[in-house]
């Protein structure tokens, strides 16, 4: 198998590392923050109650991040469609920029630190710098979500015959 080759991790920063999350998407700007130690959505303040597993899984998306395929940014595939802004509780910065190339969700990936940071945003830069990785799709909604994609189902109510 070729993928067995190289390899595909990208980033692993876990989410008891982050501290903050600002995801925008066209006009829309979610701000995650970690309130009581759990991962809430923060602003707007008014929303629809949330689901707190994709809540959880937007403070996951770096952690243990692998890629499905890898392509110069030179050729990059598809259209933007958002940034998240990953803040560790150590001070580094991930600014992942995510595109959709039909049913494929492609990212790149710049990060930024001071002090202990520092160290850990240079050795992620040296790894992403000139190239755009695909990642599973089910990654846009960790990674960009919506308040559709993160909003709590309401159970079914229909009663059983």
């Amino acid at each position: 198998d070729p993928e067995l080759w190289f390899d595909r991790d990208i980033a692993n920063v876990p989410k008891d590392q982050v501290a903050s999350v600002t995801v925008t998407r066209g006009d829309a700007v979610l701000d995650f923050a970690l309130v009581d130690g759990k991962p809430a959505l923060t602003s707007p303040a008014e929303h629809p109650k949330l689901d707190p597993y994709r809540l959880a899984d937007v403070f996951d998306s770096l952690d243990g991040l692998s890629l499905t395929d890898v392509q110069p940014v030179a050729k990059q595939p598809g259209a933007p469609i958002g940034t998240s802004r990953i803040v560790t509780k150590n001070g580094m910065t991930v600014e992942v920029t995510v595109y959709k190339a039909g049913k494929d969700i492609w990212i790149r990936l710049a990060a930024s630190g001071e002090g202990a940071a520092k160290a850990a945003a240079e050795a992620l830069n040296k790894r992403s710098a000139g190239w755009t990785y695909q990642v599973g799709a089910w990654k846009e909604a960790a990674l960009v979500p919506t308040i559709d994609a993160i909003k709590a189902t309401e159970p079914d109510k229909t009663p059983k015959p």
